[in-house]
């Protein structure tokens, strides 16, 4: 049977090591025969027949430029043959070590799960840089696995705030994960209770249910982040932002800046003196329509000169039937 190292890789045809190494020997038992032929007739002993010193002179430079490619051919194909033989060598030097990669690797999962599992704040730390390591390696043989264990970290350990260290070491090991070209199915649930909290995209993962909690800082990465985010009665204060009903359920709004807005019937998002101004409503009025009145009817408002895009199918709309319109300056002054 062939040696595996002998079968050329790739669509393109190619001389395999055993192939180069026979063409080294035969070449080199080659070139040995003829130049002993060679010599025998430089000496006229093939034929025999008397020789002058001048003609074997003539003869020997004759012979010369064969002699000079034949060597040049042995030496050739031994190069290659050898470049085979390192190739082959370098190949399965980087398959051992690239094996031993994957078992170190799997080590330090385990112990990552372990450590992230005490109650000790020292082993979670160095749980936690164990699992960073898995998911930055280069070799990513087990990197979906640990965004996995990091998303349930945060879910069993930090499923109400994101602001101490621990989580956030653990957010940017996702991050940095997620960068590295990682991704883990994983679902995740996170619980704000009443408190005031500030959600951060947990990246990585295959989605994400933030409930409960208001929310007052609404970071920009939540719009970069691919992870499917969605919101079950959140309150957001005073932040500026695009509702999609189906991110956003059973949410409510206050004070807040809507700049794009998604809705349909039986929508249970509530807005409460909430600035629609110029807002995209990426909805359409159809023949059930929706009750627009019990919809925005609770202070919400838009400036003057700046009201909400029309709905899908109108050229034009009367948003001051529904919103407040609220004076540009409401203090009687003009613009400079």
């Amino acid at each position: 049977m062939a040696d595996r190292y002998d079968s050329p890789v790739g669509d393109k045809p190619s001389i395999t090591e055993t192939q180069w190494q026979a063409a080294a020997i035969a070449s080199a038992l080659l070139s040995i025969i003829l130049g002993i032929a060679g010599s025998f007739w430089i000496l006229g002993l093939v034929p025999p027949e008397a020789i002058a010193p001048d003609d074997m002179a003539a003869r020997g430079r004759a012979l010369t430029p064969i002699g000079t490619f034949l060597i040049a051919i042995v030496t050739f194909c031994t190069v290659a043959w050898r470049a085979k033989v390192t190739e082959r060598q370098a190949n399965a030097q980087e398959r051992q070590n690239a094996s031993a990669d994957e078992n170190n690797l799997a080590i330090l999962l385990e112990k990552g799960a372990e450590l992230t599992g005490s109650d000790d704040k020292q082993k979670e730390l160095a749980g936690l840089a164990c699992l960073s390591a898995v998911v930055t390696a280069e070799n990513r043989r087990f990197g979906g696995e640990g965004l996995s264990l990091l998303g349930r970290y945060i879910q069993e350990n930090h499923p109400k705030k994101f602001s101490s260290y621990l989580p956030r070491i653990a957010l940017q090991a996702l991050r940095d994960g997620y960068r590295n070209g990682n991704s883990s199915p994983v679902k995740l649930r996170v619980n704000g209770d009443s408190e005031v909290v500030r959600w951060e995209p947990i990246w990585g993962v295959g989605g994400v249910n933030f409930r409960y909690g208001t929310v007052r800082d609404w970071p920009d990465e939540f719009d970069e982040c691919p992870t499917a985010n969605t919101f079950f009665k959140v309150s957001f204060e005073t932040i500026k932002i695009a509702v999609d009903f189906r991110t956003f359920k059973g949410c409510k709004f206050t004070e807040c800046e809507i700049i794009e807005l998604n809705t349909r019937i039986g929508d249970t998002n509530t807005f409460t003196e909430c600035n629609f101004s110029g807002c995209i409503m990426n909805f359409e009025l159809n023949e059930e329509r929706l009750d627009l009145e019990t919809f925005f009817k609770d202070k919400n408002y838009y400036i003057e000169g700046n009201p909400p895009l029309p709905p899908h199918g109108f050229d034009s709309f009367d948003w001051s039937r529904y919103l407040r319109k609220q004076p540009r300056y409401p203090f009687g002054g003009e613009e400079d």
